[in-house]
């Protein structure tokens, strides 16, 4: 296994090893912007897998955080299906947080990488006494997060360590991915808790989304046991896991403990094998879209995880995406329009590469159900 110079964005440490021999792997950014070369990187200390931050990688992601996001208002809504009807995560997270935590009347929340403030928005709706603040690199959404009752709203690469107050509550929704130096934000973020303060992560899991690896926003992709080191290299200890939000996501709660807390590196060359295995199932998917359709119309169930990717990768060989989110339903994707399901041709072909083999098949299932002038394709799982 080839050994990259290259430091663990986790733990620091030195060499890295290619997940896999071979070639470049090529990835989508969600502008669609076209194909763009990765290499997949493991920590040997704690198992982090990353992508390596090569000039490649910065290039892909270059001024995309500047001038994307309308695009991202559309593709970056995190919903969920709760009795069958779709239902937005952030009011779900927030529910969740409130139980668990057994949060007062009062206090002070700070969001980090708060988008267009729809997780402040959730908060509020339940803890109208809190005050709200929230953060992001740029001001894009600056109007939107004002917009929330009693919000205030900061920015600037640097904009973390000039905030003088303090927060009971810091979130970072699916934002940790994305970060070059995810260590030196958290500690940034636990310099801001007052005594007794939480901290909540929570990001994507590649156990459970095995096509996290070609979104090129994801510089690392976590289990629960990287996002835990993690943590503690900043120096904050795990008190909660936090459940029953997504399928896709994994979460915790953490704090600053009273004695120093250290990571514990639990069987890093594990965490290598599931993501091999994990690969192997999301690179057969290309090749499963080709074979299938008879010359038919061919879309794509889901704009996210893989149909950000294969959208993009098989752009000219699929006509349409099918989403079943009203708010991207109306909208298009790497040139292809968005439908929901009455919207697809009769003789079409919905293929259902939706975040791994057991959500493919379950979706598949329910989907035959709801249309039967549809034929959906589901793709296989791979074997060990």
């Amino acid at each position: 296994m080839s050994k990259i110079e290259e430091a663990c964005l986790a733990c620091e440490a030195a060499p890295l090893n290619a997940l896999t021999p071979g070639a470049n792997r090529l990835g989508s950014t969600t502008r669609a912007d076209g194909l763009h070369p990765f290499r997949l990187m493991h920590c040997p200390r704690c198992g982090l897998i990353q992508k390596s931050l090569d000039r490649e990688w910065h290039a892909a992601l270059d001024g995309l955080y500047d001038r994307h996001y309308e695009d991202y208002r559309v593709l970056g809504r995190q919903i969920g299906f709760v009795d069958g009807k779709v239902v937005g995560r952030d009011g779900v997270a927030a529910a969740k947080l409130d139980d668990l935590l057994n949060l007062g009347a009062h206090g002070a929340l700070l969001d980090i990488g708060c988008g267009a403030g729809r997780f402040l928005a959730a908060f509020v709706s339940r803890k109208p006494g809190w005050s709200m603040a929230g953060y992001d690199v740029g001001d894009a959404h600056k109007e939107q997060v004002l917009a929330v009752p009693g919000a205030s709203f900061f920015s600037g690469v640097d904009g973390l360590s000039n905030l003088s107050a303090k927060f009971d509550l810091i979130t970072l929704s699916h934002v940790l991915e994305h970060l070059t130096q995810p260590v030196e934000i958290l500690r940034s973020a636990a310099a801001l808790l007052a005594p007794g303060g939480r901290l909540v992560v929570r990001v994507p899991c590649f156990l459970d989304v095995n096509t996290d690896f070609f979104i090129m926003e994801h510089c690392s992709h976590f289990t629960m046991p990287t996002l835990t080191d993690t943590l503690a290299s900043a120096g904050l200890a795990v008190t909660h896991e936090l459940t029953g939000i997504a399928a896709i996501e994994i979460g915790v709660v953490a704090q600053k403990p009273a004695s120093i807390v250290r990571p514990t590196y639990r069987n890093p060359a594990e965490v290598a094998d599931q993501a091999r295995l994990c690969l192997a199932w999301a690179e057969s998917l290309p090749d499963f879209v080709r074979s299938q359709g008879n010359g038919r119309p061919k879309g794509l169930f889901g704009v996210g995880g893989a149909g950000i990717w294969l959208g993009v990768l098989l752009r000219g060989e699929i006509s349409f995406f099918v989403d079943e989110d009203p708010g991207k339903q109306g909208h298009e994707f790497a040139g292809c329009p968005i439908l929901d399901l009455s919207g697809v041709p009769a003789d079409a072909t919905v293929f259902v590469t939706f975040n791994n083999p057991e959500a493919s098949a379950r979706i598949g299932q329910r989907l035959a159900m709801k249309s039967d002038r549809i034929r959906f394709a589901v793709p296989p799982a791979v074997a060990s």
